[in-house]
């Protein structure tokens, strides 16, 4: 799910932006670097942001205060809307990283998985690998779980195919009193 934000009307007129909301949550959710020490060699940033157990309701929203320029909290619904809303997109962490999670359905009338992850893959990821190289992209779905069958089945059809030929291998040399017989 997810919680697209709008801002109300006159929001504008109490100093309040879309970039500024936004940072104010990124902030809040995220963590922002408020200092940084010095002890000796030693430098230490000074990172602040909710409680874990804060950031887990929607509950905390209703409570949440945004700041205004001139430092005046006001209550989040009195600066934006929200409702749930079915995501087609999600931020998740894996491995330690940001992991973004797309998902989509394909019109088969227009196109295939296949054609469409081919045209993908042919015009949009290189021009992406090149704009963003630090930025490790994988496609898995319907086109990596079809791959995945066939290779199964590939290796269930050669090991089939062996067992039968080395099957019918040995009773050739069963019948044939134990001599190799050549056959085409």
């Amino acid at each position: 799910m997810v919680l697209p934000l709008q801002i109300r009307p006159g929001a504008h007129g109490m100093g309040f932006d879309t970039a500024g909301v936004g940072q104010q949550l990124r902030a809040s959710f995220q963590g922002i670097a408020a200092d940084e020490i010095q002890k000796g060699p030693e430098a230490y940033e000074i990172d602040v942001r909710m409680a874990d157990m804060d950031k887990n309701s929607l509950q905390q929203l209703e409570n949440f205060h945004l700041t205004r320029p001139a430092g005046i909290r006001v209550p989040m619904p009195a600066v934006v809307t929200w409702k749930m809303e079915r995501d087609w997109a999600r931020i998740a962490r894996f491995n330690g990283m940001r992991a973004v999670t797309l998902r989509g359905d394909v019109d088969t009338r227009l196109a295939n998985t296949r054609e469409l992850m081919a045209r993908f893959n042919n015009t949009w990821r290189p021009e992406f690998a090149g704009r963003y190289p630090d930025i490790q992209l994988t496609i898995a779905g319907s086109l990596e779980e079809t791959t995945t069958s066939q290779k199964s089945m590939f290796r269930s059809m050669m090991i089939g195919f062996i067992g039968r030929e080395s099957f019918v291998f040995v009773c050739l040399l069963e019948a044939d009193n134990r001599r190799l017989t050549t056959f085409i």
